[in-house]
Parts: C-alpha cells; structure tokens; sequence
C-alpha cells in the first residue's frame, strides 16, 4: 500500500509538473506576441522618424507624394493588425488541441494507473500467501499449499503477469518443500543420534572398568619393584661401613642395584606408557561422561592410581640416585685401600729387612728403582735426620712413606734445574760470537737488497713507459711491449729471487738446536730488509699484473671488435632484405651464388662487396589499408559539411553584421592581446623534425675470415641455412605489456590483442620513427601464436616496451651438460644389452 501511495504520490507531481509546464508554455507564447507587438511598435517608431526625417529634407515636395505616404503606413499598419489577429487565432485554437489532447492523455492514464492498482493488489493477495508457504513448518505446509492454489484461482488471471507469477509459486512450493524435508530429516537424525549416544555410553562403562583395572595391575607391579630395589640397595649402606669392601664386592652389590632398578623403571614407565597409549580414554573418564553409571567412583579410582604412580616413579628415582651416591662413596673407599696396598706393596719390596722401615741404602734403591734417579748423600742424610724419621727408629716407616716419595721428587727436580742452567750458559756463550757474523751478513745481504730495489724501479719506470707507448699504438703491437716489459721485470725478478734467498739462508750456519733463537735475533735484526723485501715482491707482483692486463685488453679489443664487426654484417644482410623486400629464405638464395645450400667466405665477401652498407633510416609506410582510406574520407566528408555549415552561417549573419558594424570592430579589437603577452596560435608554422643521417657501415676485409668464423658454428667452414637464419632474424622481448596493432600510424590503428610482458616477437620490418607521435614501432610477429602486426618500442615518453633478446631455455633444475648427443656411448649400451641378455632365464 505505501509503494502504492508513494506511485499515486508521484504521478501527482508528474502531472504538476506537466500543468506546470503547460502554464509556462503558454506564457512563453504570450511573451512571443508581446515581442512581436513591440517589434511592430517599434518599426512604427522608425518609419515615423525616417518620415519625419524626409518631410524636413524634402519641403518642397508635393502635397499628393504625402498623401501617398500617409496611406501607405495606414495601409502597412492595417496589414500587421491582421497578421496579429491571424497569429492570436492560430495559437488559440494550438492551445486548444493542446488542451484536448492533455485531457485524452490524462484519462488514458488514470484508466492505466487504475489497471495498474488491479493488478498490484492481485499480485500482493499472492504474494502474501507465497510468504506464508516459505515460512510454513511441517505441520501447516499442506495446508499453506491448499491456501495457495485457492488464492491462485481467484486472483492469478488479475496479476496481469500469470506465468511469472505461476512460476514463482511453484518455485516458492518447491523451496518450502525442500526446507520441510530437511527438517523431517534432521529430526530423524536427531533421533538415531541420541540412540547412538546411549549405545556409546554403555560401551564407555564397560571399557572404563577394563581400563581401571589393567592400570591397578600395573601400579602394583610398579610397587613391588620399589619395594624389590630398596631391598637391594640396603647393603650399599653397610658397604661403606665395611672396611674390608673390595671394588668386585661393591661392583656386584651395584649391578645388582641397578638391575632392579631398571626392572622398577620399566615397570613404572610401563604405566607412563599405558596411560599415554591411552590418553584419550582416560581424558574422557577423567572429565567423566554425563549420566554413565559409577561416574564419581571411578573417577576417584582413577586419580588414586595416578597418585600411586607418581609415587612409585618417585620412590624408584630416589633410590636409584642413593644408589649412585652410595657406590660412588663405596668405591672411593675401595679405591683408598688398594691404593694403601699397594703403596704398601713398594715399601715390602724394598724393605729387605722386613723390618718396617726403609733404611737410607734401602732409600737410595727406592729412588733408583721407581724414579730412576741417584739421591745426593746430603739430601739421604737430611731425609735420615729429618721429620720423616720418627725419634729413636732407624728409618723411614710406612705412615711416612709418602713424604718419601715427594722429598725425592723435589730432589730430582733440583737436579733438573740445574741442568737447564748450564745449557744455557752454554748456549748464549756460543750465540756471542754467532750475532757478531749475523750482524756483518746482514749489512752486506742490505747492499744487495737496495741493488734489487734499483732494478725493481727500473721496471716499474719500464711499465710507465709501456702504457704510455700503449695508450698511441694499435692493439696489436700491445703484445710485443708487453713482452719487452717482461723481460726487464724478469731480470727484477732474478734479482729480488737472490737476495731472497740469501737473507733466508742467514740461519743455517749455526746448530740446528739454536735455530729459533737465530732466528728471533735475525727476525729483529733484518726487520726492515724483510718488510722492503714484502713491498719488492709487491711491486714486482703489480707489474706482472700490469703487463698481463694489456694483453687481456689487447684480445678483449680484438674480440670487441671482431663482434662488432660481426653485428654490422648482420645488420647489413637485414637492411638490404628489407630494402629489396626478400624473406631470409630469399636473401640466403642471393648470397649462395652456387646453390650448394652453405655460404662460403668467398659468397659472404662477394655478397657484401656490392651490397648496400649505407643504412639509410625507413620511412612510415603509406596508410593503403581500407580502413585507413574510409578514414580519411570520412574526414574529408566531415571537413566539406563544416564548411558548408560555415557559409550558411556566414549569409544568415551577413545582414546583422551591416546593421552592427560597431559592435564587430569591438569584438575585433577584444581579439587582438595587450601589449607584452605572448600567446600560442596554432596557425605557427610546425617546424619540421630533422631527418636522421644515413649509417654508413664499413667493413675491414683483412678481418672477414675472423668473422665468419664467428658467424659459423664451431668446427665449421661454413654457415648452413640454419645457422644463417638464426643470425639474421631479430628478436624482440616484452619488457611491458603494449599493444599489437594493424597498422603503422597509432592514431587510426586498431589493437589486435595483447602483448604480455616477458613475451617474445620476431621482428618482420623496422624499426621506424613516427614523426608526428615521436614513438618509434616495428612490425613484428608473436611467437606464441604467431600473430602479425605493429608494435610500439619506445614511447614519446620514453618508456621501453620491446628490447632486443632472443627466445632462451632457463635451468629450472639440475641437470648434465655432454658433449655428444647421446648421454652413453653405443658400445658400452651394446655391452649392456648383451649382458642384460645373458641374465635373462632359459
């Protein structure tokens, strides 16, 4: 109802607004008739004036002239008066089939507004009942449908869209019917689920139970075994009471510890393990399932077996760590007494007396038996009269035995000392006189080093003199200076190798066993000849790099320009087959004079002797295609009506134009501008582009064999027609998309598709400069699918489109690269055949 107050709405206004128009429309026609009334005044006004203006001029006209006159204007007059009174009669009878025929258009609409609301009505009974069969539920959907087919009976023919509607309520029936079976279905679903759920809680209680009880057995094994190990760890306690333990009795007390101890691991990870495996069975009985029978019960059985478990793991680490502790103590103490015995055993064996103490002979014997070492006598006689031997005994006795053993260590170190003192006396009496003769060495080994360094400058000046030779001459007599060069840095070289190897060999006149020290004095001594020798080397080292360098250069210039040489005989093929408009298969005929399908050096040189090598720049090829033709006449066309237009203009104006001569010289001198403003007008005179000067290429016939070694493949004496082909034909590779058009001028081509970045062409003719968009395009063909037209190389901008680059393989992965075809040789996959055949059974 408000779509259709607000349609009611809106029709009201459209017919305000079209009364409002009529109204304006007719006051537009009462202005009209006003202005041409006071037109007619006004020419009145003028006659009169000019009348007045003759009758002063001309008095001495005569009376009947006036007369004429006077009837005249009345008669004028009498004829606008009824055009007035025709012009008043036809626009009242204009608006008077005006009014009619917006009456008969008022009631045709009313009549369709009427229809209209007819039908809306209709289609809203419809629709209601449609929303109510979309929402119905499984209960109301049969009769929400009856109700639909009784609405659609009495009102479907009214809608005045009956198959539309049809259909939407036989889609709206479907969709109903649709959503009422899944509900149907996901009450059954809910049904089976909730029996499926009873069914699994059922199953859970009995595996519950199961579960629990497989864990209680595994906790009370877990327990035994901790009992079992603290049973074995007890006699670790009393061993370390026992003065009498061996390691073997401590060893097999701890064996058997650790025995159970890994037996009461394993058990205890066996529950670790089991409730790992089953983790989620028991997360699911921890949190307990809602409604299962016993659920409280067993949740506190379950947390007093994990509880158990935990204390068991506990109780077998703490007793396994006693363990290690108490074997540690225990072995320690057993270790201190087979020590004692056998410190013990050395005081028996050299106790020849057997009186339990050691003697000062019998000392001297110890010292030489264990230390290999002669005790001084007064060091025995301070051991004798010493604290070592205890007031009214006659030695050494066992408790002191050890003080024994360091006394005669410190004397052995004494005598050591003193040996080490001599030698080196001894070895710095001889290094005097050594430095001396060092000192006299290295003064004359300094003589020589500043000969070296005079001939190291004088190849250093030989090499300032070579590059400049060498910045003037050709780089083919760079080899030659490079040569001469190395001849002086070489006799440097011989120079610096001697002195070298003399100041290396400063060190060998004296014993082997000084060398370190010679050569500590030589290291301070020649110090500065070493560092000047570095630099020599250094210098030497950079002018070798010099000379090597220029002949590098040399060749790198030699085959820069052989390349070079190579691309402008490229260049000149593609220039000529442009020219002379030939294919590569054309071209590659005309050079092979003898038809052989090979060019030779003699063809390319005879080729290239008359062809054409002054490349001079393409033209814009001319727009002969028929679309640029019906352009150009339709812009011919369109030129010839404006200026039709124009004189029509120009008469219908001509006569306002004598009437207002002033107001034109106005307009003429609102043209001109003021003084000291410059403006851009666009009949200037365009100045012309500068034309490109023609290439000319020259080629140096003494270096054509180089070249065409180039251009052919290696091994080769000749260039095949494959060869060929892939050396003149240019390739062009998308750097940004553009556009592949039909023809040459941008303004009137038309895009063919795309071309896409990374993409390949060959170019067919080109390149060309357009002079008029300053852009510079190709015609060329897309390699994908072979697609030709005009692309755009670089823009008036300069923006890059297309740059030079042949179609590549890119290693997308590792792979081998051979030098035959095949990956093996055919001999040895002979040999394999033939073995794999033998292989084969009978």
């Amino acid at each position: 109802q408000q779509q259709q107050q607000q349609q009611q709405q809106q029709q009201q206004q459209q017919q305000q607004q079209q009364q409002q128009q009529q109204q304006q429309q007719q006051n537009a026609w009462q202005q009209q008739a006003a202005a041409q009334q006071a037109e007619a005044m006004r020419k009145k006004q003028e006659l009169e004036a000019r009348r007045q203006q003759l009758e002063m001029e001309t008095k001495r006209r005569q009376l009947e002239e006036l007369e004429m006159k006077r009837k005249a204007m009345e008669e004028q007059k009498r004829m606008i008066e009824e055009m007035r009174l025709k012009q008043q009669q036809e626009q009242q009878m204009k608006m008077e089939a005006a009014a009619a025929a917006r009456n008969a258009e008022i009631a045709k609409r009313q009549a369709d507004i009427k229809k209209k609301q007819e039908e809306q009505q209709a289609t809203l009974a419809i629709r209601r009942v449609v929303q109510k069969v979309r929402t119905a539920t499984a209960e109301n959907f049969d009769e929400m449908q009856q109700e639909l087919a009784t609405v659609c009976a009495t009102e479907l023919e009214k809608t005045g869209a009956e198959e539309k509607m049809r259909e939407e309520c036989q889609k709206a029936i479907e969709m109903a019917k649709g959503r009422v079976d899944a509900v149907l279905a996901a009450r059954q679903k809910e049904v089976d689920r909730k029996a499926e759920v009873e069914r699994l809680k059922l199953e859970q209680e009995a595996n519950m139970l199961k579960l629990v009880q497989e864990l209680t057995d595994l906790v009370v094994a877990a327990e035994e075994g901790t009992k079992l190990l603290d049973e074995v760890t007890t006699p670790l306690d009393e061993s370390a009471k026992d003065e009498k333990i061996t390691p073997a009795k401590v060893m097999k007390l701890v064996d058997a510890a650790e025995t159970a101890g890994a037996e009461a691991k394993a058990k205890t990870k066996a529950c670790t393990d089991f409730i790992m495996q089953r983790r989620q069975d028991l997360q699911v009985f921890k949190t307990g399932a809602p409604g299962a029978a016993g659920d409280s019960e067993n949740k506190q059985n379950l947390s007093k077996l994990l509880t158990r478990i935990k204390e068991a793991t506990r109780v077998a680490d703490t007793a396994l760590a006693s363990a290690k502790e108490k074997k540690a103590t225990a072995m320690k103490r057993a270790g201190a007494l087979e020590k004692t015995k056998a410190i013990e055993a050395v005081f028996a064996k050299y106790d020849k007396d057997k009186d339990k103490m050691l003697s000062m002979k019998e000392v001297q014997a110890y010292a030489k038996g264990e230390f290999k070492f002669n005790v001084p006598q007064d060091c025995l006689k301070r051991i004798m009269e010493g604290p070592l031997v205890e007031e009214g005994k006659a030695g050494v006795a066992v408790a002191s035995f050890h003080w024994l053993r360091a006394t005669v260590g410190a004397a052995r170190e004494l005598e050591r000392d003193m040996n080490r003192k001599k030698d080196r006396e001894e070895k710095e009496h001889i290094l005097i006189g050594v430095k001396d003769k060092l000192v006299e060495k290295v003064k004359v080994v300094a003589t020589a080093v500043e000969t070296a360094h005079k001939d190291v400058i004088k190849a250093e000046e030989k090499i300032v003199d070579m590059r400049k030779k060498a910045m003037g001459a050709h780089y083919d007599k760079h080899d030659a200076l490079a040569a001469e060069t190395d001849k002086v840095i070489k006799t440097s070289r011989a120079s610096y190798e001697k002195v070298k190897k003399t100041l290396d060999g400063l060190s060998s006149i004296v014993d082997p066993k000084y060398a370190k020290d010679v050569d500590a004095f030589l290291d301070k001594e020649a110090k500065a000849l070493k560092i000047q020798m570095k630099r020599m080397e250094l210098r030497l080292t950079r002018a070798s790099n010099l000379t090597t360098r220029l002949r590098d250069e040399a060749k790198e210039t030699a085959v820069r320009e052989i390349v070079t040489m190579k691309e402008n005989v490229i260049k000149v093929i593609r220039y000529n087959q442009r020219v002379e408009e030939l294919t590569t298969e054309q071209i590659f005929a005309e050079i092979d004079k003898n038809g052989d399908g090979e060019i030779d050096q003699e063809e390319l040189a005879a080729w290239l002797e008359s062809a054409d090598k002054e490349l001079k720049p393409f033209k814009p090829p001319a727009a002969d295609e028929p679309e640029a033709e019906e352009k150009k006449e339709d812009a011919e066309e369109k030129k010839e009506d404006d200026k039709a237009e124009e004189a029509k203009e120009g008469e219908a104006k001509e006569g306002e134009a004598a009437e207002k001569p002033a107001e034109a010289e106005k307009e003429k001198i609102a043209l001109v501008p003021k003084a000291g403003l410059v403006r851009p007008t666009a009949l200037a005179p365009a100045v012309p582009e500068k034309e490109p000067e023609p290439e000319v290429i020259e080629l140096d016939s003494d270096k054509l064999d180089e070249v065409f070694s180039k251009l052919c493949d290696e091994g080769e004496s000749s260039l095949s027609k494959a060869v060929f082909f892939r050396s003149v034909q240019q390739f062009l590779k998308v750097i940004k998309e553009t556009a592949l058009t039909d023809v040459f001028p941008v303004t009137t081509s038309k895009p063919m598709r795309k071309l896409d970045a990374r993409e390949v062409v060959e170019v067919l003719e080109g390149p060309i400069r357009d002079a008029k968009t300053k852009v510079t395009r190709v015609k060329c063909k897309a390699l994908r699918d072979n697609v030709e037209g005009w692309a755009t190389i670089s823009s008036n901008l300069g923006t890059v489109f297309l740059r030079e680059g042949k179609p590549s393989f890119k290693v997308v992965k590792e792979t081998i690269l051979t030098e035959e075809f095949q990956l093996e040789p055919e001999g040895k996959k002979e040999g394999e055949e033939e073995k794999n055949e033998e292989k084969k059974p009978d």
